[in-house]
């Protein structure tokens, strides 16, 4: 079983997932973390240079090359199920109120292409929340600290007898 978080960006998916993979026991993938090793460039270098388009297109295959595996949590990047359907498996919505995204992404070192202002990430986020929560089984708290939300999204996996 894969169990896919997905959420907006600063929602805790690549923290998250790797606390919950090493209490499952699983293994645990990054989607960005894989692309970028895979081409040999951070993903806003992919961004900059091919295009949203062909980066979309990585993620396709990335998830086409997970869709076999058992027993792993994959942190999606935060358009990688809006772009693309994720393979078999459960998905979790790792939803938190901008404002705490927002103060994330501030305190975050990582380059983002889709942060450009918080205005725009605003608008972003609006129109990709209801995304998450249409495809998401489970809707998880992401405002929490990540112990929390663990143990969260365990309580709901237990329901699915992993």
């Amino acid at each position: 079983m894969t169990v896919w978080l997905i959420g907006f960006m600063g929602s805790g998916k690549s923290c998250i997932g790797e606390l919950l993979a090493t209490r499952l026991g699983y293994d645990f993938v990054d989607s960005d973390v894989r692309i970028s090793q895979e081409v040999g460039l951070s993903v806003d270098a992919i961004f900059s240079l091919y295009g949203s388009a062909h980066f979309r297109n990585l993620e396709a295959q990335c998830i086409a090359g997970l869709d076999t595996r058992s027993h792993c949590v994959v942190a999606t990047g935060g358009g990688m199920p809006i772009y693309n359907a994720l393979g078999a498996g459960v998905v979790c919505y790792l939803q938190a109120d901008f404002e705490v995204l927002h103060a994330r992404l501030l305190q975050d070192d990582l380059s983002r292409p889709l942060f450009k202002s918080k205005e725009a990430l605003y608008r972003l986020y609006v129109e990709r929340a209801p995304l998450y929560a249409h495809l998401a089984q489970y809707t998880i708290n992401a405002n929490q600290p990540p112990p929390q939300v663990v143990a969260q999204i365990l309580k709901v996996l237990d329901q699915d007898k992993l």
